[in-house]
C-alpha cells in the first residue's frame, strides 16, 4: 500500500499551515508537550488521520529556532483573519486532518488556545457580522470569503476552526462524549512510547511520516522533534505494524527513506516486536529552508 505521507523536512513545511502554539496548555517547556497532545487527543474525533501539535513558546523565545516561527507568521495571519490583532496572544495550536470514510468526507480542524479573554473574542466575532448558528448549545460563527468558508466555535479556552462538519464532530466529542482519538489504543501506544519534544506528529496507515514510503501492515506512526543544540534537532519516530513480521518486512524501506534524506544524520533504525523505532538528527537550517 502506498501511503500519503509527510517526510522529516517536509513536515516542517506544514508549519506554513500551522498557527504555532505557546506553552500555556503544553506547559512551560517541551517536557510536557506530550501531556498537551493527550489533552487535545481527548477532544478530537477518533477517525483522525493526522494530528500535529507544537510548542511555539520554544520557537518564539529561542533565537536559534526563531526562523521556524517567523516562517509561519503569514499563516497565523491567514487563520486568525479578522482577529489577527490577537496573534501574539495565541498560546497553543493543533492541526487535525480527518480521514474519509462511510460516515465522513474528511476535513481539517485548527484548534487554538490563547491567553485572551474569550468573552472579548466572542464580542469581536459578533462585531464582524458573521452568520451564526447553534449546535449543542454552542454558537458557531460562519466566516466567508471568496475562496472558502470557515466555521468557528469557542469552547472553554479553545478556538475550533474548520469546515462545518468537522467543527460539529469535534463538538460532539467534547459535549456528547463521542469517541475521541485518545480512545484509539494504537495512538495511545505511540504517544506513550514517544519522548516529548517541541513538535509532535501522529498519523494513521494512510499518512506515513516519510514521502514515498510504501509498506504493508503499517497501523500508526508518530514523531517527536526536540532541539539538541544551536544547530541541530533530534528526531524520534515510532512505527506500529500489524505484527512483528510486517515490521521486519518494512525495516529496510524505512531505513532507506531516512538515508535518502540528505539532511538526516546519525541515523538509527531498530525493530522491537511490531514496532520500528527510528532516531536521527537534522539541521535547524534545513528545517527553516
Amino acid at each position: 500500500m502506498k501511503h500519503r505521507s509527510v517526510s522529516v523536512v517536509t513536515f516542517v513545511s506544514l508549519i506554513g499551515l500551522l498557527v504555532l502554539s505557546n506553552a500555556c496548555l503544553f506547559g512551560s517547556n517541551s517536557e510536557s508537550l506530550s501531556e498537551g497532545a493527550i489533552d487535545i487527543m481527548k477532544k478530537i474525533p477518533s477517525d483522525t488521520g493526522i494530528f500535529i501539535v507544537m510548542d511555539v513558546k520554544t520557537f518564539r523565545d529561542d533565537s536559534d529556532l526563531s526562523e521556524l516561527y517567523n516562517n509561519s507568521s503569514s499563516s497565523i495571519e491567514e487563520i486568525l483573519g479578522d482577529l489577527n490583532e490577537y496573534q501574539d496572544a495565541v498560546n497553543t495550536y493543533s492541526m487535525v486532518m480527518l480521514e474519509e470514510n462511510e460516515e465522513s468526507s474528511g476535513g481539517m480542524l485548527y484548534i487554538i488556545e490563547g491567553s485572551f479573554d474569550l468573552s472579548i473574542m466572542e464580542s469581536k466575532l459578533n462585531d464582524q457580522d458573521y452568520s451564526t448558528s447553534d449546535y449543542e448549545g454552542i454558537t458557531i460563527w460562519e466566516q466567508q470569503d471568496e475562496y472558502y468558508t470557515l466555521y468557528i466555535a469557542l469552547l472553554g479556552k479553545l478556538f475550533i476552526i474548520g469546515d462545518e462538519d468537522s467543527v460539529k464532530r469535534c463538538i460532539d466529542v467534547i459535549k456528547k462524549g463521542e469517541a475521541s482519538l485518545y480512545d484509539n489504543q494504537d495512538f495511545r501506544h505511540i504517544i506513550d512510547r514517544l519522548p516529548s519534544g517541541s513538535m509532535m506528529m501522529f498519523g494513521t496507515d494512510e499518512f506515513s511520516l516519510f514521502m514515498g514510503l510504501e509498506v504493508e501492515g503499517l497501523v500508526v506512526n508518530g514523531m517527536s522533534m526536540a532541539k539538541k543544540d544551536s544547530n541541530t534537532m533530534n528526531s524520534t519516530g515510532i512505527f506500529k505494524f500489524t505484527d512483528s513480521d510486517a515490521a521486519a518486512n518494512a525495516l529496510d524501506s524505512i531505513q532507506s527513506e531516512i538515508e535518502n534524506d540528505d539532511d538526516a544524520t546519525n541515523i538509527h533504525v531498530a525493530q522491537d516486536g511490531e514496532y520500528i523505532n527510528t532516531t536521527y538528527e537534522v539541521s535547524i537550517e534545513s528545517m527553516a529552508n
